[in-house]
C-alpha cells in the first residue's frame, strides 16, 4: 500500500516539473529598446534680429545608451552656447546672434545648425534645425557723400548732417586726417538727427588746393557698425599783391602779381613764403638807409618756370636774398641791382634738407650766390652778366656739383669762383668760363681755402685757379673743350 503511495507522488513531481520547465521554455525575453537623440523643434524662428535676441532648443536621450552630442552652425552670426556635450536625460542648449558678423546680412537671414550625436560610441544620423529671421541693420548716415569747397581766401563753414537707420542704441565718431578740418563736436549719441558744424581753418592751411578725409564711425555696443568716408577739398587763394611794407610773418604768406617791396621781409622758422610763377617784385628802399632784404629762417618757395620768369628787381638799397637753415628752393628768376643777391647757409641745427637752385639769372650786383652747407648741394644753369665782385661764393661746404653755368662774359671785374672751404670738394662740369679783363680776375681763387678738391669737367676756357694748387688744394682739368659750349646757362638772358 505504501508503495503504490510512492510511486503515485513520484510521478506527480515528474509532470509537475515537466509543466514548469514548460512554462519556463514558452516564455519571451524582455524587449530591448534603441537609444535615441530627439530635438525639441526643427526650426527656431528669431523674429527681428537685434541686441539681445536669443533663443533655446532641447536634446532629449531615450534609452539606456550613452549620448554624446556635437553643435555647429553654417553661419556665423548664429552662436551656441554649448557646441558639445553628453545628454542625460534632457539638455536645453542656448543660442544667440552675433550681430556684427560678417555674413549677418541686411533684412531675412537664415542658418542651420547640424545636430551630429554619437550614440555608445557610434555616430548617428545628423539632424537640422533651421534658424531663421529679419535683420535691419543699425547704422550712421550722412546726407553729404563728398564736398567740394572751391576757392576761399578765409576761413568757410559747412554742416554735416548725421542721422540713424535702425532700433539699436547708435553712437557715433567723427575723424579726419587734416589738421585744417575742426567740428563743433565730434562723439556722441545719436537718437534721430544731428547737424555737426565743420569749420574749414585757413590758419592751417597753404596755398593751392588741399584734399582731407573726413570719417564718420557709427557705433553700437561700442562694436563699430559702419563707416562713412567723404573727400574734402578746397582751393585756399592767399595771395598777397600791391604794395608790401617791412613785416616778420604771423603765418604763411604766397606773393603773386606786381609787388611793391617796401622794407624787409622776414619768415620765421615754421612759416612759409611762397612766390608764385610770373611775380614780379620791384625792391623799394632808400639809400642812405636800412637795406632791405628778404630773410627766411623758415621756407621760401619761388619757382617760376621758362613762360613765368619770377623777377627781383632792387630800387635803391636792396640787399638780396637770405636764407639760414630753412628750406629754400629758388628757380627760374631774374635777380637785379642786389648787394648780395643770394645768400644761403644750411649749417643750422633747424636745416634738414639742401637748396633747391637751378635756372637763375643774376644781373648788375656785387655778389651773385654765395653757399655754405652740410649737406651735398647740386647746382646747375646759372648765368650772370656784370657781376662786379664774385660771382659764386664758396664758405663752408662738404660737396658742391656745380653744372650748366654760364659765367659773365662782360664785368666790372671780379672772380668767377671764390673759395673759402677747408677739406671740400668741389665739381664743375659743361660750363663756359671766359677771358679776364685783368690779370687781378680768377677763373677761380682758392688763396683762401685749404685742402679743397677742385675738378673742372668738360668745361670752356677755364685757365686760372689762384691758390689752386697750394695750402692742400688741388685743381683737376678734364676733357676741356675748345668753344664755348650752348644752350647752357639760365636759358633766358635774352628776355632783359
Amino acid at each position: 500500500m505504501k508503495f503504490i503511495e510512492l510511486n503515485s507522488l513520484f510521478r506527480n513531481a515528474v509532470i509537475l516539473g515537466i509543466i514548469i520547465m514548460s512554462t519556463q521554455s514558452c516564455k519571451k525575453d524582455p524587449e530591448v529598446v534603441p537609444t535615441l537623440l530627439k530635438t525639441s523643434t526643427a526650426e527656431i524662428n528669431l523674429g527681428e534680429i537685434k541686441t539681445g535676441v536669443s533663443s533655446n532648443f532641447q536634446l532629449t536621450s531615450e534609452g539606456e545608451g550613452l549620448v554624446i552630442y556635437a553643435l555647429s552652425s553654417n553661419k556665423d552670426w548664429l552662436v551656441i552656447s554649448t557646441p558639445s556635450g553628453v545628454v542625460t536625460d534632457t539638455s536645453t542648449i542656448s543660442i544667440s546672434v552675433l550681430l556684427t558678423a560678417e555674413d549677418l546680412q541686411e533684412g531675412y537671414n537664415e542658418a542651420e545648425i547640424s545636430v551630429s550625436p554619437t550614440i555608445d560610441g557610434v555616430e548617428s544620423e545628423v539632424q537640422l534645425i533651421k534658424v531663421f529671421g529679419e535683420f535691419e541693420k543699425t547704422m550712421v548716415k550722412s546726407d553729404l557723400d563728398s564736398k567740394d569747397l572751391g576757392v576761399i581766401k578765409s576761413s568757410q563753414n559747412f554742416n554735416l548732417s548725421l542721422s540713424k537707420l535702425g532700433s539699436e542704441d547708435l553712437s557715433y565718431v567723427i575723424t579726419t586726417n587734416a589738421n585744417w578740418l575742426n567740428f563743433s563736436k565730434v562723439e556722441g549719441e545719436l537718437t534721430s538727427n544731428e547737424s555737426i558744424e565743420v569749420t574749414v581753418n585757413t590758419d592751417s592751411l597753404s596755398y593751392g588746393l588741399s584734399e582731407a578725409n573726413i570719417t564718420v564711425q557709427g557705433l553700437v555696443n561700442g562694436e563699430i557698425w559702419n563707416e562713412i568716408i567723404f573727400p574734402v577739398k578746397v582751393f585756399f587763394d592767399n595771395t598777397t599783391s600791391g604794395v608790401i611794407e617791412g613785416h616778420t610773418l604771423s603765418k604763411d604768406e604766397t606773393w603773386s602779381g606786381e609787388i611793391i617791396l617796401k622794407g624787409t621781409v622776414t619768415v620765421p622758422l615754421g612759416l612759409e613764403l611762397l612766390i608764385l610763377p610770373g611775380t614780379k617784385i620791384t625792391i623799394e628802399s632808400q639809400s642812405p638807409g636800412p637795406q632791405t632784404s628778404i630773410t627766411a629762417f623758415g621756407s621760401l618757395i619761388a619757382n617760376g618756370s621758362m613762360e613765368e620768369i619770377i623777377e627781383f628787381v632792387g630800387v635803391g638799397n636792396w640787399k638780396g636774398i637770405e636764407s639760414y637753415g630753412g628750406n629754400i628752393e629758388l628757380s627760374y628768376a631774374y635777380i637785379n641791382r642786389a648787394i648780395y643777391a643770394v645768400y644761403i647757409s644750411t649749417l643750422q641745427d633747424n636745416a634738414t634738407t639742401s637748396p633747391t637752385i637751378h635756372h637763375l639769372f643774376f644781373e648788375n650786383g656785387d655778389l651773385g650766390i654765395s653757399l655754405s652747407s652740410r649737406f651735398e648741394i647740386n647746382v646747375s644753369h646759372l648765368s650772370f652778366k656784370n657781376v662786379m665782385s664774385q660771382n659764386i661764393q664758396l664758405n663752408k661746404v662738404n660737396k658742391v656739383n656745380l653744372s650748366e653755368i654760364d659765367f659773365a662774359e662782360y664785368r666790372y671785374g671780379g672772380t668767377d669762383m671764390s673759395f673759402f672751404t677747408s677739406d671740400g670738394v668741389v665739381v664743375v662740369k659743361n660750363s663756359n668760363f671766359y677771358e679776364k679783363d685783368s690779370a687781378f680776375q680768377y677763373d677761380a681763387d682758392l688763396s683762401k681755402a685749404t685742402n679743397t678738391s677742385l675738378k673742372i669737367q668738360n668745361s670752356f676756357n677755364f685757365k686760372t685757379a689762384e691758390g689752386g694748387n697750394s695750402n692742400g688744394n688741388t685743381t683737376e682739368i678734364t676733357d676741356a673743350v675748345d668753344s664755348k659750349i650752348e644752350g647752357i646757362g639760365c636759358g633766358f638772358t635774352d628776355r632783359y
